[in-house]
């Protein structure tokens, strides 16, 4: 995915008001977030996290990153859009 169209859904999102997955929690996943705004597949996630699990002290994105199911700059313009919501 370019960055430029990961960019359109992040900000598409912020205009849609972010609706939650869960609607009990209000922190939403990084994971979630990615899956919500069609960056990648619930199954991507789970694989990602099996690796987390495994492997603790590393991060979420960090892993994506790894695997080719994310890039850098869709973990900053999540980061940048968490950051702007608080």
């Amino acid at each position: 995915m370019e960055e430029e169209q990961i960019k359109n859904l992040i900000d598409k999102d912020k205009r849609t008001g972010g609706k939650m997955k869960d609607p009990n929690s209000s922190i939403e996943r990084i994971g979630e977030f990615f899956v919500r705004i069609g960056i990648i597949t619930p199954d991507q996630v789970e694989e990602v996290l099996k690796i987390q699990k495994s492997e603790p002290d590393r991060l979420f994105g960090e892993i994506a990153i790894e695997l080719g199911y994310i890039n850098d700059k869709a973990l900053d313009e999540y980061i940048a859009s968490k950051r702007a919501s608080t």
